[in-house]
């Protein structure tokens, strides 16, 4: 078994700008997304949504913030400049100038595939990209750890991707934050869904603007919020009202292997969050609420259930106690801005620097190695 050291539970994977020519079925391949060279840049489009400027992914590193922004105004906004950017080869040794030793990927544009209005388009996106995800992450399997992207639809479509891709050695499903049909993640109809999860043991992500909505418009969520600016600050907010469903209406009950992660969405809020749950709990104040089904205190469900990744969350590393430092992962982020590449081992160091080392080891290696199975033979 791979001994590990520092581990990213949440990087972002970059996607070649020719991915969808290349893996989705020919039907599809000019409705899909795909980079356009325009006088002024490059765009990403795809059918039934906005167009997106596509700059090039590795500009937006935490070392390069200045060059990032700088670039932008510029008005560099080209993608295709370097092919390394998607070489797994080249991947592994941006991680190794970074001192981290695997990084678990979830999508980079793909997350806005969940504003795609067509069902059928949206799944054969999907999948043409988790096809590419597991031939990237097959190159180095010790170190490159794939999240299956999985629309939702149609619940037996995403029950039989899902199995897909753990045969393809994907390690987890990312899901949208809401449904499409309006549905609570509660109701009866989803729970085949969560008996596959728990029996495939691939633990689901919720991955901060990983929606419809907010990738059809993202400062127009479902609450109606206009600026986005504020809606940037307000976002644990939609992470808690999940977490809350899946812990207060019963399916942990229904699903006690199912696991359950808050992705690139910190720390600090988790602590006010449970204890608002359980003091609601005690309270009684949901008693007469015919919704809250859980037959114990939420906070348990939590403990055995839950997990989150974070960025950069000094307060909630000092909350640790009270959200649990199993509970705990860290993530690089890289290539975003927010990223800590490639000083992360700095970052950590100044991060943790009064957490003790037996508490310190779950939260960069352990609990990600626990939860997904990493190194494993």
């Amino acid at each position: 078994m791979k001994q590990y050291r520092v581990i990213s539970a949440d990087s972002h994977a970059i996607e070649p700008p020719d991915l969808w020519q290349r893996y989705l079925p020919q039907a599809y391949t000019d409705r899909g997304p795909r980079v356009i060279s325009e006088p002024t840049g490059d765009i990403w489009v795809c059918e039934g949504m906005p167009s997106h400027i596509a700059k090039r992914p590795m500009g937006a590193v935490a070392k390069s913030k200045e060059k990032a922004y700088a670039a932008a105004a510029a008005g560099e906004q080209r993608y295709a400049t370097d092919a390394n950017d998607w070489n797994p080869d080249a991947r592994v040794e941006y991680m190794r100038q970074d001192g981290v030793d695997a990084e678990v990927l979830y999508p980079n544009y793909v997350m806005r595939a969940f504003g795609i209005p067509d069902p059928d388009l949206q799944q054969a996106v999907c999948q043409a990209y988790n096809d590419w995800l597991s031939d990237f992450c097959s190159t180095h399997p010790q170190e490159l750890f794939g999240i299956a992207v999985i629309p939702v639809f149609d619940v037996d479509w995403a029950i039989r991707e899902c199995r897909r891709a753990k045969e393809k050695g994907l390690v987890g499903v990312l899901l949208p934050q809401d449904a499409p049909d309006g549905s609570r993640y509660s109701a009866a109809q989803w729970d085949p869904l969560w008996a596959t999860l728990a029996e495939l043991n691939m633990p689901l992500s919720l991955h901060i603007i990983a929606s419809g909505h907010a990738n059809t418009n993202w400062t127009r969520d479902e609450t109606g919020e206009e600026s986005a600016a504020v809606g940037y600050a307000v976002l644990p907010v939609r992470m808690a009202r999940a977490f809350g469903t899946f812990i207060l209406e019963g399916v942990f009950d229904r699903h006690p292997g199912l696991k359950l992660i808050s992705a690139e969405n910190e720390l600090s809020w988790a602590a006010n969050f449970l204890g608002r749950l359980d003091w609601g709990y005690h309270r009684r104040t949901m008693a007469k609420d015919p919704m809250v089904k859980c037959k114990r205190l939420p906070s348990e469900y939590w403990h055995e259930h839950c997990y989150l990744t974070f960025i950069d969350d000094l307060p909630g590393v000092m909350l640790r106690e009270f959200i649990g430092v199993d509970r705990i992962m860290w993530s690089s982020d890289f290539p975003h801005l927010d990223s800590s590449w490639p000083e992360s081992r700095k970052f950590l160091e100044r991060h943790l620097a009064t957490v003790p080392a037996d508490e310190a080891r779950p939260i960069v290696v352990e609990n990600c190695v626990r939860l997904y199975g990493l190194g494993e033979t």
